[in-house]
């Protein structure tokens, strides 16, 4: 699998991730799996906050998991050609 298709499928997934909800603190809602990505709070007003380096790290997180996960099935499924 090409490193293109690596990169737009942990993109998806971040995205997806995204809105999971991971947690509550008081009037705070946080989301994003597994760091925290999104988060709003209503104190006054509606408050909206983007977490850059929960999302970066979720980016990679995923797209080293999906590396893993390709290289592992790519050698056990394998034919070795062995001439006796």
């Amino acid at each position: 699998m090409s490193k293109k298709k690596l990169y737009l499928i942990s993109l998806v997934i971040t995205f997806t991730c995204a809105f999971i909800p991971s947690g509550r603190e008081g009037v705070s809602h946080i989301f994003g799996f597994p760091a925290q990505v999104l988060n709003y709070y209503k104190i006054y007003k509606f408050r909206f906050g983007f977490e850059w380096l929960g999302f970066i790290f979720n980016f990679y997180f995923f797209y080293f998991l999906l590396q893993l996960i390709v290289k592992f099935f790519s050698k056990l499924f394998t034919i070795k050609n062995y001439n006796l």
